[in-house]
C-alpha cells in the first residue's frame, strides 16, 4: 500500500507503508502552531531508536537538495541520573503512573514509554524531569523528539505532533517542535514514528558541583485534524545535545 504525504509548502511525497514528518518554527498559540508555515520536511524510514542529525531539505523544481549538518554533541563524561519523574496532562494524569523512563539517565538521548496516551482528537502528556550527578560545567538542551505508536487516519485527515520543551528556571523560554503526518488516501492504519527537530535550543543552567541541570519539562500534544483519525502512542525518545559552560 502506498501512502502520500503532503507538506504545508505543497510538496507531495510517496513512500510505501511509511511515515512522514515535518517540522516548523515555534509559534505563540496552538492554532498558530497548527496553521504555521515555512515547513521543513523529512522522510523517516528509520525506527524510533535511530536519530538523524538535522537535515534541511530544499525543493527546487523537481530536484531534492539535501544539506547535511553537523552531528549532535556528546554527553559529558558523567551523565546525570534521573532522580524524579513527574507527569501531568489528559494523556498521562499525575496519579496514573503511566509513563516510565527506560534509560534512567540524560545522555545523548532519553527514552520513555506511555501507557495511556491515546485519543481521537487531542490530548497531552507533560513529563517533568529532575536529575543529578552530571559532570560540573555542562549545559543540555532538547534537539530532537520522536514518538512511536499506532495511528489511523482516513483520507483527508492529518495528525500533528506538537512538543514544547523548557526549563523551570526559565519557563518563558520555550522551544516548540512540530511534526505532521497527512493522509491523502488511501487510509492509514499502521505503527508510525513521527520526528521533529529544532535549532532553537533552550539550554539548561550550567551544572554545579551537584551535577543538577535543573527541571526539564517536555509537553507532547498530538492533534487529529480533518475527517477522522485516532492515535495510541507507545514511546518517546528525546535527542539531547550538550555543551561546556
Amino acid at each position: 500500500m502506498e501512502h502520500y504525504f503532503k507538506d504545508h509548502g505543497g510538496g507531495v511525497y510517496k513512500r510505501p507503508g511509511g511515515t512522514s514528518s515535518f517540522t516548523e518554527p515555534p509559534s505563540s498559540t496552538l492554532q498558530e502552531e497548527l496553521n504555521g508555515s515555512n515547513t521543513d520536511a523529512s522522510l523517516i524510514p528509520k525506527p524510533l531508536n535511530y536519530f538523524y542529525p538535522t537535515i534541511p531539505i530544499i525543493m527546487r523544481a523537481s530536484h531534492l537538495i539535501v544539506l547535511a549538518s553537523s552531528a549532535l554533541a556528546s554527553s559529558p563524561p558523567s551523565a546525570p541520573r534521573i532522580t524524579s519523574l513527574q507527569i501531568s496532562g489528559s494523556g498521562c494524569p499525575n496519579d496514573s503512573n503511566s509513563v516510565k523512563s527506560t534509560t534512567g539517565t540524560l545522555t545523548d538521548s532519553a527514552t520513555f514509554t506511555f501507557g495511556q496516551l491515546r485519543g481521537v482528537d487531542t490530548s497531552n502528556c507533560e513529563i517533568h524531569i529532575q536529575s543529578s550527578g552530571a559532570s560540573q560545567g555542562w549545559q543540555v538542551a532538547v534537539k530532537e523528539v520522536a514518538y512511536g505508536g499506532d495511528v489511523q487516519l482516513s483520507s483527508g485527515s492529518q495528525l500533528d505532533a506538537i512538543t514544547q520543551a523548557f526549563w523551570s528556571e526559565n519557563a518563558g523560554n520555550t522551544a516548540v517542535l512540530r511534526a505532521s503526518l497527512a493522509c491523502a488516501g488511501p487510509d492509514i492504519k499502521d505503527y508510525v514514528t513521527v520526528k521533529s527537530s529544532t535549532n532553537d535550543l533552550k539550554w539548561s543552567k550550567c551544572t554545579g558541583s551537584d551535577g543538577n541541570p535543573g527541571i526539564l519539562n517536555v509537553n507532547f500534544r498530538p492533534v487529529v485534524q480533518g475527517n477522522s483519525g485516532k492515535y495510541d502512542f507507545k514511546q518517546a525518545r528525546w535527542g539531547l545535545v550538550w555543551r561546556q559552560c
